[in-house]
């Protein structure tokens, strides 16, 4: 029904507002990306470095008798520290947890990105010179593709 009156309404099918129209604007996507041992490292002491403070703020909290299953506790590393609070898990253990979980989830933000949209990537960890030279050629190849 919807369809017909959309029809009747605009004389357009209604699959003709499903398709996607040419963009206003275009746009070069550059992303800083480490190699992934680089990343790996930085990430294991990201997370290393926030687990003290995950289990403190979780520990505050355990008198109110969390199940886990509250969606503040779906975030990384706090179903890990609840486990480690009601002495379910060892503290080491849940930061292991917490360090594959967060390995993890940048791998999926990895591809989910890469199969979103055309992107550059800029490989992180050289000179702040180096980078800005791959941005620039990343840019002049844009600047000839889409004039």
């Amino acid at each position: 029904m919807r369809a017909l009156e959309v029809f009747e309404l605009t004389g357009r099918p209604i699959s003709s507002f499903w398709k996607r129209e040419k963009p206003a604007a275009s746009a070069a996507v550059l992303y800083l990306d480490w190699e992934a041992p680089v990343l790996r490292q930085r990430l294991t002491q990201r997370a290393a470095a926030m687990w003290p403070e995950i289990l403190r703020e979780v520990r505050a909290l355990v008198p109110a008798r969390l199940s886990g299953r509250e969606p503040g506790l779906q975030s990384l590393g706090y179903r890990e520290a609840l486990a480690c609070s009601q002495e379910e898990l060892p503290v080491e253990q849940g930061l292991q947890r917490l360090i594959r979980a967060t390995l993890a989830y940048a791998k999926r933000q990895r591809t989910w990105f890469k199969n979103q949209i055309a992107i550059t990537q800029i490989i992180a960890g050289g000179s702040t010179d180096q980078m800005l030279k791959q941005s620039r050629e990343a840019l002049k190849k844009y600047e000839a593709a889409t004039c």
